[in-house]
């Protein structure tokens, strides 16, 4: 059964009997509004009506198919604990006795609200509580809050503290004697509440922190890390991982800077560092890079690209040192999403020369830029010094999540491979997170089953076994709440808000050998199941 509401009271719908009046006018003047989960639909008055007839639907579905409706003896309607974030159509009609009027249809979309009252406890050198007040409304079987932190006023990436169905969340790995910008967001079913953004300094220790994080010279396989001198200190220790491991390589220094070698590439790297001060030390410093996807650089003494926008990314730049950078700036793209623009331009030492440009994007996040379709732009021309407009598409088979972009600019003859070295040009790499639309269709329904036994499009986990990590890829007919890992006697051992994603992780290495069963509730309470097995 579709569940357009999900504590509404269904019963006490009200059957009026007609009398002998008038034929009505339809209703006009629809309006809706939503206030501290209480949704208010008015339209005008219309002379002579005995009664009004409300109904609700899903976007997608006929009106045959509606999702609640009643009648009322006013020219209003109050409803609470409809699914925030939900769009939906609805319609009134007036009865005067001797039947209906026709329709007159509006539509209606919720907020996701944000939450309220931040505030922060338990402050040490090192962690922060971060507490909020949840907006009333929300089945927290269906909502969840996402947290991130970043250094106050840095405009860096936000770093995620993880999320919770609860009202407070314990950040740790902080630095002591730095302030912190942190935000929490409500994750409703179809789009994200306006993040609510608080601030908080953790306290000092006698030992300075390390500041000017930086990283030069990112390659395939190596990296530069670097950051500013602290008074009073003797070494200085380096740690770095991959974002995805659980293990630190470390490294003792006395300089202020240190080369990382032997990295993987296109991988996300965590780096932090700490000061040494003659028997104490300082918290840690943390920060990220990302490894290019394979090596390429050209001879851009001559020309180079030295603007490029997209997005979110809005990058003015010199000659890059090597004839390479990697930027480390995302932006956001929509699988499924035609006619992104954007704009590029060279710059040039000397004549103005004819340049082509390419643009890659690896689609499927695997890790290289050779798959079908991941040239998204495939030798645009660039014949002046002036600024270039270009358009790209997203297709719906793009895997979601962020991953490589890399912009290639080469004199006359184009760029043929994406890995290319030493042409006359320049390289420049960026991140984009491929993202669903907000608002995707509902599609059909279907039955709750065990997929296994499923005659319809099966659940992809790889690998099952496993020894904890499970990549799984849904079929698109279903629109995922949120998933629930269970042991073979039935407790929830995990539990994750999915928003709409087709292809997630999971991750239960601490959990012990064996067998359990994944849960996926979709939008409707419908459920799917499908096994796996832990080595």
């Amino acid at each position: 059964m579709k569940k357009l509401f999900t504590l509404l009271l269904m019963s006490g719908f009200l059957s009026l009997s007609m009398t002998s009046f008038g034929q009505c006018d339809p209703p006009t003047g629809l309006s809706a509004v939503y206030n501290n989960n209480v949704s208010t639909f008015t339209w005008d008055a219309v002379p002579g009506a005995i009664e009004y007839e409300i109904q609700f639907k899903y976007p997608v579905y006929s009106w045959l198919n509606n999702e609640y409706e009643t009648v009322t003896s006013t020219n209003s309607l109050t409803l609470t604990d409809i699914i925030q974030s939900s769009t939906f159509d609805w319609r009134v009609r007036a009865n005067c006795g001797s039947g209906y009027s026709s329709y007159t249809e509006s539509q209606f979309t919720l907020p996701c609200p944000s939450p309220s009252a931040l505030t922060v406890t338990n402050i040490t050198n090192t962690s922060v509580i971060v507490n909020w007040t949840p907006a009333p409304g929300l089945n927290t079987n269906i909502s969840d809050f996402a947290i991130a932190y970043r250094i106050a006023n840095s405009n860096g990436a936000w770093i995620s503290a993880g999320r919770t169905f609860g009202s407070s969340k314990t950040i740790t790995g902080l630095t002591p004697g730095t302030s912190y910008e942190y935000c929490v967001n409500q994750t409703c079913t179809y789009f994200n509440s306006n993040p609510v953004i608080g601030q908080f300094t953790t306290t000092s220790t006698g030992c300075g922190v390390p500041a000017g994080l930086n990283v030069l010279n990112i390659t395939a396989t190596n990296a530069t890390v670097s950051w500013s001198g602290v008074s009073l200190t003797s070494t200085y220790t380096v740690q770095y991982k991959k974002a995805t491991s659980n293990s630190w390589t470390t490294v003792n220094t006395s300089a202020t800077s240190l080369l990382l070698t032997g990295l993987t590439a296109s991988t996300q790297y965590n780096w932090k560092v700490m000061a040494n001060c003659n028997g104490s030390t300082s918290g840690y410093s943390i920060s990220q890079f990302t490894t290019a996807a394979c090596p390429s650089y050209g001879n851009n003494n001559s020309e180079w690209i030295d603007f490029f926008k997209l997005g979110s990314i809005n990058r003015s730049s010199g000659a890059e040192s090597g004839g390479y950078v990697n930027t480390g700036l995302s932006t956001n793209l929509v699988i499924g999403s035609a006619a992104n623009s954007g704009q590029i331009s060279a710059g040039f030492s000397g004549n103005v020369r004819n340049q082509k440009f390419n643009i890659y994007i690896d689609l499927n996040g695997n890790g290289s830029y050779s798959d079908p379709g991941e040239l998204i732009i495939n030798g645009g021309s660039i014949n002046s010094a002036g600024t270039i407009n270009f358009s790209i598409n997203i297709p719906g088979t793009a895997v979601a999540g962020s991953t490589m972009m890399r912009v290639m600019m080469r004199r006359t003859s184009g760029v043929s491979s994406p890995c290319m070295t030493v042409f006359n040009g320049e390289t420049e790499d960026y991140l984009v997170n491929l993202v669903t639309s907000s608002l995707r269709g509902t599609g059909s329904g279907y039955e709750v089953v065990t997929v296994e036994n499923s005659k319809v499009d099966k659940i992809t986990v790889s690998p099952n076994p496993s020894n904890g990590i499970f990549n799984v890829t849904l079929p698109r007919i279903i629109e995922p709440l949120y998933y629930e890992v269970l042991n073979l006697s039935g407790a929830i051992v995990k539990k994750q808000m999915l928003s709409n994603k087709a292809v997630f992780q999971i991750e239960i290495q601490n959990m012990p050998k064996g067998i359990y069963m994944l849960r996926i509730t979709d939008k409707f309470q419908k459920q799917l199941t499908h096994k796996l097995v832990l080595n």
